[in-house]
């Protein structure tokens, strides 16, 4: 502003004033001397049309009653209603009221009472009285102002021990500093909300906004260095560069940004989101989003956080944890969960008790509980099932709803989808199962071919059933495999004793027996059994078996060690019998014998049950002790009858017997003999190489020569032996030999 414009509304100002002050103003000036001389309206007739000065000289000083002046201080002022004032003591003299405006030193200086109030200047609004609107711009702006109102003030020192507080409003450098009674704070610029006290509702922007506050109350602070060392707490939230920078102490804690929640002092319900949140917290119910979330959070209680690096060196944390991106990121009401892993629990919503460790653990799992996956992919198609617990990779991977199943090795029970209470020890141990339940599997392996049977149990390496869908069925011991349900299997066909230090017992309560018939077959059914010699084909039986379908990219083969044991098993020459010559022979005269134990499924083979035939053995001997008996009778009447009539006394040298034809035979032989003249009876008995009779024929009653055909069908290949037994007497005896 140049001097003369600056004259020119000085004299403008005058002349209001004089009219102001007097009613009428002189409009021409008449006494003016040399080298001014005029007589002429100071008021111009058009605007821009007059000057007062020259370029070349200056006007000194105006002087006016009431109005401007510059020495004695008052300088420009307008008061009543509608005042004004510009200059040193601007404000006031004894003014009432209303829409206040002040420009200039103590602008407002104790003005009453108060109104709509502006100021700009040093020491603006100074110590107001009493209040209201208050705007203020300038160095100690609303300084000490008394009784406040609806603050505004930007400057340097701007709302400066504001007292008593209300609606503050303050922008730039050590805004509302100490600002008393505070209320509705906010602030923005550098140092914003000083000290403040005594809190209240605070908003503060800017470079160590809401620096060091007291005490507390609502606080919002964005920008950097955002709540810095904030005292005393309560509803915070900041976003920014070190957000709820060393907060103190605590409150409802939120931070978003850089640092967020930064060494917080002293925690409570925290939420921070962003790089470093929750850095250093301490402490109370924790929750944290981003990178570094609840990074070296201390110390700890009810925390939450997903994402890269959650929980990261968490200390000393609580009930539900994740670690890892992704980590428990769908769940919603679930408690007590813990994740660590990529995707780990990732689809949890309502879940509980769960723990999963390992990348994808557990990731699929909605409502499921109480499951614990260590391992990647453990567990990993688990939707709603619940009490599992799985360790190692893909370990119950695509089990979906199955319930209280333990798998313990890779690949174990890694087909379970709806399978119920089973327990897997060992890598692909049970790993076909699909809703199988409440299967037992120990070692490599084992029970790796069932895929719907259920209480089945498989202890030892390769341990293993034949089919898929068997039930109660167990395999004892390496390789062992039970071919068939509710059977047990020991050992592999490679084993060559089992045994231990007492004999087998089986139930057999009388208590517990129903229909019980003594329909026994005896000798009948032992006479018609082929006792045979034979060697096991090892390698046979073990492919008829193999079925299997293992997850492997090749094979396992055959140990050189077991190669050997399996020649050597197929060596040894055993006695017994052919389990299908037995069921035949038992068909035959119409047994049903427990003894034979015939295929249950495709991959089964025959068995015999050898202590079965203890019984029909029993039987046996019972009929030839009966036969004995009619034979002990007989020769007792024999003799009664010698005793007699001595004449009618055997002469053996009247009977003889004679070689069979031919000899070695097949099929049958024809065996010629003699008879005496007088005789009560004759037999021809045939043996086998032990001296054990097997056949007994009885010969025609008449005397002299006679032969009899022996069909050898029903005996074994080998040697034999016959005598012809005449009323007791043992005439002779031959060796024969049948070939088949």
């Amino acid at each position: 502003m140049t001097r003369k414009t600056y004259a020119t509304i000085l004299l403008a100002l005058s002349v209001v004033c004089a009219e102001k002050t007097n009613g009428q103003a002189n409009t021409s000036l008449s006494n003016l001397a040399n080298p001014t001389s005029i007589n002429q309206h100071l008021i111009p007739n058009a605007s821009n049309l007059r000057d007062i000065g020259s370029a070349a000289n200056n006007w000194r000083n105006f002087y006016f009653g009431t109005g401007i002046y510059f020495g004695n201080s008052l300088t420009v002022h307008l008061s009543g209603t509608d005042n004004f004032f510009a200059g040193r003591n601007a404000g006031n003299p004894a003014l009432t009221g209303l829409s206040n405006t002040g420009v200039g030193n103590y602008a407002l200086d104790n003005v009453t009472t108060g109104s709509n109030n502006t100021s700009l200047g040093f020491r603006s609004l100074n110590s107001l009285t009493t209040g209201t609107n208050n705007t203020a711009l300038g160095f100690r702006t609303l300084y000490s102002t008394t009784t406040a109102g609806y603050n505004t003030a930007v400057g340097y020192r701007s709302l400066y021990t504001n007292t008593t507080g209300a609606n503050n409003t303050a922008i730039g450098y050590q805004t509302l500093q100490a600002s008393t009674t505070a209320n509705n704070n906010t602030a923005g610029g550098y140092s914003s909300l000083y000290s403040t006290t005594t809190g209240s509702n605070n908003t503060a922007y800017g470079y160590r906004s809401l620096y060091t506050n007291t005490t507390g109350a609502r606080n919002v602070a964005i920008g950097h260095n955002t709540l810095t060392l904030n005292t005393t707490g309560q509803y915070n939230s900041g976003e920014g560069y070190e957000a709820l920078y060393s907060n103190t102490t605590g409150g409802y804690n939120a931070a978003v940004g850089t640092y967020a929640l930064r060494t917080n002092s002293t925690g409570s319900y925290n939420t921070a989101t962003g790089y470093g949140a929750l850095y250093s917290n301490t402490t109370n119910y924790n929750t944290a989003y981003g990178a570094f979330s609840l990074y070296n959070n201390t110390t700890g209680s009810y925390n939450t956080a997903a994402g890269y690096a959650a929980l990261y060196i968490n200390t000393t944390g609580t009930r539900n944890s994740a670690f890892g991106h992704y980590a428990l990121e769908v769940n919603s009401t679930g408690n007590d969960n813990t994740a660590a892993g990529y995707y780990a629990l990732q689809s949890n919503s309502t879940g509980t008790n769960n723990t999963a460790t390992g990348s994808q653990a557990l990731y699929t799992a909605t409502t499921a509980g109480y499951n614990t996956a260590v391992g990647s992919q453990a567990l990993y198609s688990t939707t709603t099932g619940n009490y599992n617990t799985s360790a190692g990779y893909y370990s119950l991977r695509a089990n979906s709803t199955g319930s209280s199943s333990s798998a313990y090795g890779y690949y174990a029970l890694y087909s379970n989808t709806l399978g119920i209470g089973n327990t897997g020890i060992g890598s692909y141990s049970l790993e076909s199962n699909t809703t199988g339940d409440y299967n037992a599997a120990l070692g490599r392996f084992s029970l790796s071919v069932n895929t719907t049977g259920n209480y089945n149990t498989a202890v030892g390496y390769s341990a293993d059933v034949s089919a898929g869908s068997f039930t109660n069925a167990t395999a004892l011991g390496y390789n062992a495999t039970a071919t068939a349900s509710n059977q047990v299997r020991i050992g592999n066909s490679t084993v060559t004793s089992i045994g231990g230090y007492a004999n087998w017992s089986n139930i057999s309560d009388g208590r517990y027996k129903k229909n019980v018939k003594e329909n026994v077959a005896g000798l009948d059914f032992i006479n018609r059994l082929k006792a045979v010699t034979y060697n096991l084909d090892i390698a046979g039986l073990n492919n008829k078996m193999e079925t299997r379908t293992r997850s492997l990219t090749t094979p396992e083969k055959i140990s050189e060690s077991e190669r050997r044991a399996i020649a050597e098993k197929e060596k040894v020459i055993y006695s017994g019998f052919v389990a299908q010559d037995v069921e035949k022979a038992a068909k035959e005269i119409g047994y049903e014998f427990s003894g034979v134990d015939a295929p249950k499924s495709e991959t089964d083979v025959y068995g015999l049950r050898y202590a079965e035939f203890v019984v029909p053995l029993v039987k046996a001997v019972q009929e030839l002790s009966q036969q004995n008996e009619a034979m002990r009778q007989e020769i007792a009447e024999l003799k009664a009858m010698i005793g007699k009539n001595p004449s009618a006394v055997l002469n053996v040298s009247d009977a003889s017997l004679e070689q069979n034809t031919p000899n070695p035979f097949k099929g049958s032989t024809v065996i010629n003999y003699s008879l005496p003249q007088r005789f009560a009876s004759a037999q021809l008995v045939v043996y086998d190489a032990s001296g054990k009779a097997l056949k007994q024929l009885n010969l025609s009653s008449q005397q002299g020569k006679g032969r009899i055909t022996l069909d050898a069908a029903t005996l074994s290949s080998g040697a034999y032996s016959y005598s012809l037994v005449v009323d007791g007497k043992l005439v002779g005896t031959k060796k024969m030999l049948l070939s088949k």
